[in-house]
């Protein structure tokens, strides 16, 4: 006797239900999509895969399910992660975060807590949150230690055009200094770094660009204190100048090629003779262009690998390296002399302060 007959199916029903546990996973899955999409009735799809109508219907009632599952939204994302005591002093530090941190303007914060909380804050407030937390980072700063600060920074910056002399750590980038000043002479920098000295602030040495008044106004207010010299200035310098010569460069190749097409055409009505001179003036000037773009931009490398980098040959070394730099830009500063002119007198006038020991 067979399992079927024993267990008393009859022939189809048993012949259905062998074929349902016999049925592999991914045929499941096509029933089961078919069944959902409708294109043949549960009928035929149960008489084609030699099932029941009813595994058919268990089929795409799991198929139904997963989709289901896969669209609806996680749990994760509506899991609350943490909840916040929104205090008054909370909203007025979440304001100045907004301010601060955030670049927001007034406005912008009083729309985002309109938005995010069911509160709502005049342009007042905020104005006076700002100003009290002013006045309280004002007697903080009165109060601060800057005896720690080993290595400063300075440098000027322009705020619509008025100077603003900065101050940093060099070891943290702390700004110790960010005054809105007249003048960016002896006088102004000599009195922010008195100011300065009173809050304990004695480094072991400054660097800073070449600017006058800012070493004259250190060497004013702390005298016996170094001033070295940055070569980040030194090396925009010499990096606008190959910019501006290997533009030129370009330039010249340019006129050349539109030269000799307009040659060519000449030549097809035997009038190329007239486009001969202006065409060897501009491939004598190309020739020039590159040669000093590619001699000015090795030097440059030169001077920004060998000379200024921070491992290198020894003082004397970098000296006698400087020295020749220089002298090899004179030598090509009558190809442009508005460029390499000044740069010149800008290494020969900082060379103490570029290769100080």
């Amino acid at each position: 006797m067979s399992v079927t007959e024993a267990i008393g199916l009859p022939t189809a029903q048993a012949q259905s239900f062998s074929a349902a546990r016999t049925m592999a996973g991914i045929q499941r899955r096509q029933l089961a999509l078919d069944a959902l999409a409708g294109v043949r009735s549960v009928t035929q799809l149960a008489h084609d895969n030699e099932v029941s109508r009813k595994f058919v219907y268990q089929q795409a009632a799991k198929g139904a399910a997963a989709l289901d599952q896969c669209f609806a939204q996680s749990s994760a994302e509506q899991e609350v992660l943490f909840t916040l005591p929104v205090t008054r002093q909370w909203l007025e530090a979440f304001m100045l975060e907004l301010m601060l941190n955030g670049h927001s303007p007034m406005r912008g914060v009083q729309q985002i807590i309109e938005d995010l909380f069911p509160a709502t804050v005049s342009l007042g407030t905020i104005h006076n949150v700002v100003y009290a937390a002013a006045k309280r980072a004002q007697v903080l700063h009165a109060e601060e230690d800057l005896s720690a600060i080993r290595v400063g920074a300075h440098d000027e910056i322009f705020q619509a055009g008025q100077p603003v002399l900065v101050g940093a750590d060099a070891d943290s980038t702390y700004c110790y200094l960010l005054a809105l000043a007249q003048g960016r002479g002896e006088t102004e920098w000599g009195a922010q770094l008195l100011d300065l000295g009173a809050k304990g602030l004695h480094p072991d040495y400054t660097v800073a660009d070449f600017g006058r008044g800012l070493r004259a106004g250190q060497a004013a207010a702390w005298p016996g204190i170094p001033c070295h010299g940055d070569v980040f200035h030194v090396e925009r310098a010499v990096s606008q100048v190959v910019v501006y010569l290997e533009h030129r460069a370009l330039r010249s190749m340019a006129a050349v090629e539109t030269l000799s097409a307009q040659m060519q055409r000449a030549k097809k009505h035997h009038q190329g003779r007239r486009l001969s001179a202006a065409l060897a003036a501009a491939r004598e000037e190309e020739g020039a262009a590159l040669d000093v773009a590619d001699d000015v931009a090795c030097l440059a490398r030169w001077l920004a690998q060998d000379v200024l980098a921070i491992a290198g040959p020894d003082l004397p070394t970098r000296r006698e390296l400087f020295d020749w730099i220089v002298r090899e830009l004179r030598l090509r500063e009558a190809h442009a002399p508005h460029r390499l002119g000044p740069l010149c007198r800008l290494l020969e006038n900082n060379r103490g302060n570029c290769l100080a020991p």
